[in-house]
């Protein structure tokens, strides 16, 4: 092996490079997407950094929303050592770049050190498994963390085939384990999830292996020890992650409900105490089988809720839009269809004919799951069942997310496919597996073309609302109708296209590079003509534009000129959505924001006394000033709440409420000003409270604030009871001292923390010190350490012997295509079984 072979086969990282980079040239001109969960995102994060100084110290709690919410769904992590090879994986670039670079490298990895795939099929697998069109909307939709555990699937699926098909378990476990670190590092529990589910029919085949005698139980059981112990070691690694996770959970709408009485649910939250979503409001976004359809051709149900038309079109010629709502399958609205790629799905159909052995049927069971799961609520006696079965999936909504999870196990189908088709040439095999594949789905477009758009509706759910506006619906029917048409058409050539090449190569009409070549210039032109439908540069905007979002308004420069600390006051600001939007907690404190994982007790106080304006309620979470609109609509106008009650205030008395129910019911009646209502079920010895008397005749004042650490002054004639204007958690994650004294501290209000102090003069101090946070960070730093000892001890090992090692996996004939370094999974395992079934018969005899 000498530099030059290396350098040779490393051509495909910067080809990958330039990919990434010209699939986001704008960002390169000072340009950026309007991607609405990151604006959300930048706007409700400012109460915390209004604290910070280069973005430090990582406070975990977070003030300017909801009346303040911990921040544990998405905790920083500063101890995971792993992040250290993840910034030279990604060559030290930027996002999105980055991003999309790591996900061609990793599936390319997969298939040279995997499947011994040569480089140019290894492209081809990664064009096919990053490029699908549900990659791009993840990040123009601002879903970073589903993409960013994706582009870490690959390394999971290798570290599985070392593991199991390779017996290479320490190596095997070790990659396992950093995949699937990183993949929890990135934070989407719901598509890791997904992954899981996956994974699991691989172990159910693997136990059908081991039923008929084609793999040794002692082989299976050190895989599946690896798999647990790599698995514990990623989780050691996100330890702070994960925990913090869990805890901020059940404190969730995703947690157990509070109220035993049904509360007005505007969010569909809560499906009673098992905790999690609601049926329906989980099973929302769920395709039909146009929406399934759509992934074969994008235009065949319309595409989007707001689909770019052209000037020959129907809406652009009696409406002059330039986007029209032609969207009609089942979810209620969509930015893009599912498409996964008219080849991609063409090989995988041809690789389940083609290819033998245990793990195609992994991968034909994975991706068919993929499908069943994504119609929901369409395919209910199925999916009812896993809703009710599997541990934590009711705390998912959007079934139809899952097909994101669907192009990084079918194109390794397809992919294996061409290998093995590469090595054989025409077969019999070959020929019925090619034209099943393309008959089926030549079929299917031809029905595109000349069947489907004279028996469809083409009518949609949102058409009632434009035609009570006056406008003529029959104008989208039509330009569905010819969408449908022109999408199959073009589906039906790339599929002609592709075939066309695999079959010149079978008959030896051209070589196997040409064949490659063509199918990945066919992958890259079919991917990005319909990505360029729903995210193209014309889609970029300035950063001028973006920072428009979060101008001070004349409102905000009112109450800011008014006001000097940021946590003296809180603001109902009217004149946005304001329970759905987090932009008015940019330069204020606010009771409203965006968070999909709102503290469960915010949200009851929220649907049953927030929203309707309870002024005593409104007056606890000193709520100061309130924005509406202005005269005539225009505009916004402040307005001074003179009875909000501050940071703290001492009340007369405390009343006492059997259950959570009766204490919720208690604000009702009570002045929050004078009374507060502990619940005895939670807080046995607030009874002993109740037959006191406080004294009001003091003072409690803030005098040092940062989001994770609260510190006031009171001076109080008589014992006193406090209530704080604090959201409580969970009653262990906060600290409280009076006086350097750790004291006990009591929910009241069903949502507010108080605390009884005695006379005189004293300090009091709040901590937020959850100890999944703190101890899972040493967690994390501890486990990451000894991952990235076996790491670099591995590549260290691997290299020096150069024993069938990683480097000459990747280096060894990686220039040619007919080449083949090894025998594929599928081969390779069967002849360990007929080994095994060799020394079975000697036993015997």
């Amino acid at each position: 092996m000498n530099v030059k072979s290396i350098l040779l086969s490393l051509w495909p990282i910067p080809v990958f490079l330039l990919l990434s980079v010209l699939l986001f040239l704008p960002e390169f001109q000072g340009k950026t997407l309007q991607r609405g969960d990151t604006i959300q995102g930048e706007a409700k994060i400012q109460g915390i950094r209004h604290y910070q100084e280069n973005k430090k110290p990582a406070y975990i709690w977070n003030p300017g929303q909801f009346a303040g919410m911990p921040i544990l769904y998405g905790a920083p992590s500063r101890t995971n050592l792993l992040l250290y090879v993840d910034r030279i994986m990604r060559l030290g670039t930027e996002r999105p770049v980055n991003i999309y670079f790591l996900g061609f490298l990793c599936s390319f990895l997969l298939g040279r050190l995997a499947f011994k795939f040569d480089n140019l099929t290894s492209i081809l697998l990664s064009v096919l498994t990053i490029l699908p069109l549900t990659n791009l909307i993840l990040w123009k939709a601002g879903h970073t963390s589903k993409i960013e555990v994706l582009v870490y699937t690959p390394m999971i699926i290798l570290g599985v085939i070392y593991l199991f098909e390779r017996r290479k378990y320490l190596l095997g476990g070790v990659i396992f384990s950093y995949g699937m670190g990183m993949s929890l590092f990135a934070r989407h529990p719901q598509m890791t999830y997904y992954i899981f589910m996956i994974f699991l029919i691989y172990g159910i085949v693997k136990l059908v292996q081991l039923a008929r005698k084609q793999i040794e139980l002692k082989h299976l059981m050190i895989g599946v020890g690896m798999i647990v112990i790599a698995s514990a070691l990623s989780l050691g690694t996100s330890a702070s992650k994960i925990w913090t996770m869990q805890v901020h959970s059940e404190q969730s709408l995703r947690g157990k409900k509070v109220l035993s009485k049904v509360v007005t649910n505007a969010e569909g939250e809560g499906s009673g105490n098992k905790g999690g979503l609601d049926w329906d409001y989980a099973m929302t976004w769920s395709n039909d089988w146009t929406d399934l359809v759509a992934t074969i051709i994008p235009g065949f149900n319309g595409g989007s809720s707001g689909e770019p038309v052209s000037t020959k079109s129907e809406s652009f010629k009696n409406l002059r839009i330039e986007r029209a709502p032609l969207y009609w399958g089942a979810l209620p609205f969509t930015e893009s269809p599912m498409y996964v790629g008219i080849l991609a799905f063409f090989l995988f159909i041809w690789g389940a004919n083609y290819v033998k052995g245990h793990f195609k049927w992994w991968l034909v069971s994975g991706v068919v799951l993929t499908y069943m799961i994504s119609m929901g609520k369409n395919l209910e006696w199925f999916n009812h069942f896993i809703f009710d079965t599997f541990p934590y999936y009711n705390k998912f909504r959007t079934p139809q997310s899952i097909l994101s999870v669907t192009p990084y196990f079918m194109t390794i189908l397809g992919v294996m496919g061409i290998h093995k088709f590469i090595k054989e040439g025409m077969t019999p095999d070959f020929n019925k597996s090619f034209y099943i594949a393309a008959g089926s789905l030549g079929a299917l477009c031809l029905a595109g073309i000349l069947v489907f758009p004279n028996m469809m509706s083409f009518e949609a759910a949102s058409d009632a609302r434009y035609a009570q506006q006056g406008i003529d619906v029959s104008v989208f029917f039509k330009d569905r109708q010819s969408m449908m048409s022109r999408d199959s058409i073009r589906s039906l050539i790339i599929l002609l296209a592709s075939a066309a090449a695999m079959y010149l190569f079978a008959i030896k009409r051209i070589k196997a590079p040409i064949m490659i070549g063509v199918l990945v210039l066919l992958g890259l032109f079919d991917n990005i003509m319909v990505n360029n439908r729903y995210l193209s540069f014309d889609d970029y905007v300035s950063e001028r534009r973006i920072n428009s979002h979060y101008e001070l308004r004349p409102v905000d420069e009112q109450i800011l000129s008014l006001e000097k600390e940021r946590h003296a006051y809180r603001v109902q600001d009217l004149s946005i959505n304001t329970y759905n939007s987090a932009l008015g907690s940019y330069y204020h404190n606010t009771i409203g924001g965006y968070d999909p994982v709102k503290l469960r007790r915010y949200q009851d106080l929220l649907e049953v006394y927030i929203t309707k304006n309870h002024m005593p309620v409104l007056n606890m979470l000193n709520t100061k000033y309130f924005i509406g609109r202005g005269q005539d609509g225009q505009g916004e106008r402040m307005q001074l709440n003179p009875d909000a009650l501050g940071n703290a205030w001492f009340i007369n008395n405390v009343m006492t409420a059997t259950t959570p129910d009766d204490e919720f019911a208690a604000l009702q009646t009570i002045n929050t000003a004078e009374s507060a209502a502990i619940c005895t079920k939670d807080f046995a010895d607030a009874l002993k409270l109740e037959s006191k008397q406080y004294s009001t005749n003091g003072s409690i004042t803030v005098t040092d604030y940062n989001p994770d650490n609260i510190t006031y002054q009171s001076n109080n004639t008589g014992d006193g009871f406090a209530v704080f204007s604090e959201v409580w958690f969970d009653g262990k994650s906060w600290d409280v001292s009076i006086d350097g004294k750790k004291v006990p501290y009591y929910r009241v209000n069903y949502l507010l923390r108080g605390l009884e102090i005695p006379a005189g003069n004293h300090q009091i101090e709040f901590k937020f010190r959850p100890e999944s946070f703190f101890m899972g960070e040493k967690i994390s730093l501890a486990s990451s350490g000894i991952l990235l000892l076996l790491i670099f001890g591995l590549l260290a090992y691997e290299f020096k012997n150069n024993r069938e090692g990683l480097l000459s996996s990747v280096v060894a004939d990686s220039g040619s295509t007919t080449a083949t370094v090894t025998e594929d999974v599928s081969k390779s395992t069967a002849e360990k079984a007929k080994t095994i079934k060799k020394k079975t018969k000697k036993k015997k005899k």
